[in-house]
């Protein structure tokens, strides 16, 4: 599975965008495992409805008109570096005509980075998955494939590009 990581100053528009334009089917939030990795919440999205909001220091995360997380906000002025990896990315779930799972391998990384999602030799996209993994990882999925485009370099990194959501 890739991820294309979302430029830090858009996050939150893009997890909007997502949900405005497509149907959040599962949402999944556990603390990281070397933390415990208790799982908070575990919940299908069908015939719910998901929504963030900013709070105060981080997102609220409400089903149905409740709030049933409260996501704490990583700073990322300090040193982009040192938080590198603790962001939201879009994932991309994929299998071949086989029925295997295509997963990205470090030596290919560099290629898929520079050619992006759109490139023809990978397998069709079955789900997206917008996570984000600090104290807690969290996965929200959708059917199908949400498009992105490259936004820019991350700084210090001549192959590593941000990315965002084109709709």
């Amino acid at each position: 599975m890739e991820q294309y990581e979302i430029l830090p100053s858009r996050h939150f528009e893009n997890i909007q965008l997502s949900i405005k334009h497509f149907k959040a089917e599962y949402i999944y939030i556990r603390l990281r495992g070397s933390l415990g990795g208790n799982i908070i919440v575990s919940k299908n999205l069908k015939d719910k409805k998901l929504a963030i909001s900013h709070g105060k220091n981080g997102l609220n995360i409400i089903i149905n008109g409740k709030k049933v997380f409260f996501y704490a906000t990583v700073s990322l002025r300090k040193n982009l570096l040192v938080d590198f990896g603790k962001h939201w990315s879009v994932a991309y779930e994929r299998f071949y005509d086989d029925g295997r799972k295509h997963f990205l391998y470090p030596e290919d990384w560099k290629q898929y980075q520079n050619n992006g999602p759109l490139d023809p030799n990978l397998p069709e996209v079955k789900k997206t998955i917008l996570r984000s993994c600090n104290d807690y990882l969290i996965e929200i999925t959708f059917f199908g494939k949400i498009p992105i485009k490259k936004t820019g370099l991350v700084p210090g990194h001549k192959d590593w590009y941000y990315w965002e959501l084109d709709i």
